[in-house]
């Protein structure tokens, strides 16, 4: 009688034992378990996959469950690439956008980036079309689809892109040479320039028609300079040169519209840098 209480408690342990192995094995009992923290997360195969093999290759298989972990991973890379906002590989006015495989050269304004695209059989929406268009669908169709254009200048616009030029010219200078020589450069002066240029410019396309004065025309310049200071005083918190890389300014992009293989979102990227390791 004892020796049969003892061969089933036999069994017993051994079908515990099995079933630890089964449902608790070795090398995953340092914590919470793996199929728990993967439903907990919501985690998907591939990705489950991945933790699973990570998690135990110290334990069990060593290197072999690293390359399957690193499998898993790289079939999720690719699963999820296409989703992603195009990458850039990009110097100065040269831009790589991996979405349509081409080198787009010496972009430099909307018009051309749009005439680029287009050779390649895409339609292109700016931001401005798709803000437009949220706001007023009507605006839209008149602006765009009927071409009832009406532009109408202001100095808002001229302060706006004279600024943009005055701060990347000391970004650029800065990251290609040195802070001192940036410092150096004189910021009030191209301000002023460029305003007049940009301001001639809209007057010009308008016939000669004016759409400022003399006073507001101060009053921009005056905040511009306000601006200017006070960005150079605070420029280390926001851009650094340790261990930074300019990669290029003002970098066209083109970004596919999700669901769509012929309509890009077209852009600028006013600064890309590059941070070091």
């Amino acid at each position: 009688m004892s020796k049969k209480i003892n061969t089933l408690a036999g069994l017993r342990k051994s079908a515990q034992t099995k079933d630890d192995i089964v449902k608790h094995p070795a090398h995953y009992t340092k914590g919470i378990e793996m199929w728990e923290y993967a439903h907990s997360q919501g985690l998907d195969f591939f990705e489950g996959n991945i933790i699973k093999y990570v998690t135990r290759w110290r334990h069990k298989n060593g290197m072999e469950d690293l390359l399957k972990a690193k499998q898993y991973l790289d079939k999720l890379i690719k699963n999820n690439s296409k989703n992603q906002f195009p990458s850039i590989l990009s110097l100065g006015n040269y831009a790589y956008i991996s979405s349509i495989n081409k080198l787009i050269m010496n972009i430099k304004t909307p018009k051309d980036l749009a005439i680029a695209a287009r050779k390649q059989g895409k339609t292109t929406i700016s931001y401005s079309q798709i803000n437009m268009y949220k706001n007023c669908p009507l605006q839209w169709k008149l602006t765009y689809v009927d071409r009832i254009r009406d532009f109408e200048p202001s100095m808002f616009l001229v302060f706006g892109t004279a600024m943009h030029e005055v701060l990347q010219t000391y970004l650029d200078k800065m990251y290609k040479e040195s802070i001192v020589n940036a410092d150096k450069l004189d910021l009030h002066k191209q301000l002023s320039d460029t305003m007049k240029l940009e301001y001639k410019k809209a007057v010009d396309e308008q016939g000669g028609k004016h759409f400022s004065f003399s006073e507001e025309i101060n009053d921009f310049y005056n905040d511009g300079v306000q601006i200017i200071d006070e960005f150079k005083r605070r420029r280390g918190a926001y851009f650094s040169k340790k261990n930074t890389e300019l990669l290029g300014v003002e970098i066209p992009i083109l970004c596919p519209v999700e669901g769509s293989d012929k309509i890009m979102v077209m852009g600028f990227v006013d600064l890309i840098c590059q941070r070091l390791l």
